[in-house]
């Protein structure tokens, strides 16, 4: 049982050869080189989340955790493990991301506790938990003001098929804080991760003059190009962009 970061770094790259797993990942030798263990362990895991090589950034950042007991680790493990599906312990570890949180004077940052929230809004919300969802998010607008929270409720309120409050938080906050395309997208994004494309394409056909056929192409392209296993947004976005601002039906 290892010990120590420089100790687990050392047996991970016997065992998995870290260091070519960065390379692959874009991490030049001479950079990853000159790192310490722990920022090794730290920049290969987010380059693994980037590239959505999921299952290995979360067990990259959850080793980096146990061992440090860093919690920015930890926050990026509970991504992680959101984006996986594996709500139960996302949550769990969400509540042990508040404790340590909480009692650590040394952590006094709106920006932590506003990511440690979200993720909670999150899970709840991929659990259709949607009364508490909507909860943090009111709660967390009036704390934060931040963008993702207004997101995520106008998500809440397409799923209880509330469209006036949805189109009243899209027409109010839609520019505030980026384009509209961007806020729609957004919104778009949290309600087919949890297979609720009708509504979210219902919504979208009470903004714009959105045809059959480019609903149905978007639909056949999330469902090839859009899954657990490649989960490709930035793909995804150029198709939406071209549906919905240039009007254009993407080839799939």
């Amino acid at each position: 049982m290892v010990s120590n970061i420089d100790e687990a770094f050392l047996l991970y790259e016997k065992r998995y050869n870290l260091s070519k797993i960065a390379l692959e990942s874009g991490i030049y030798d001479e950079d990853f080189n000159s790192l310490n263990s722990k920022d090794k362990f730290l920049l290969l895991a987010y380059k693994l989340k980037e590239s959505n090589k999921l299952n290995l950034a979360s067990f990259f950042f959850g080793k980096l955790f146990e061992l440090t007991s860093d919690l920015e680790a930890l926050i990026n493990k509970i991504d992680c493990l959101i984006e996986l599906t594996e709500y139960d312990e996302a949550n769990r570890l969400n509540n042990l991301a508040f404790e340590l949180y909480l009692e650590d004077p040394a952590i006094n940052t709106l920006e932590v506790e506003k990511k440690l929230n979200y993720q909670k809004g999150l899970i709840a919300f991929y659990t259709d938990k949607l009364n508490y969802t909507q909860w943090i998010c009111e709660e967390s607008i009036v704390r934060y003001m931040s963008v993702e929270f207004f997101y995520l409720l106008c998500a809440v309120f397409i799923s209880f098929s509330d469209y006036e409050n949805a189109r009243k938080i899209y027409h109010k906050y839609g520019s505030k804080f980026t384009t509209s395309f961007e806020f729609l997208f957004e919104v778009f994004l949290l309600l087919i991760n949890i297979d609720n494309m009708k509504k979210a394409l219902d919504f979208i056909s009470m903004l714009t003059n959105v045809s059959e056929e480019q609903k149905s192409e978007l639909v056949n392209y999330v469902s090839i190009h859009y899954n657990l296993f490649s989960k490709d947004r930035d793909n995804l976005k150029k198709c939406f962009e071209k549906v919905f601002i240039d009007g254009e039906v993407p080839s799939i």
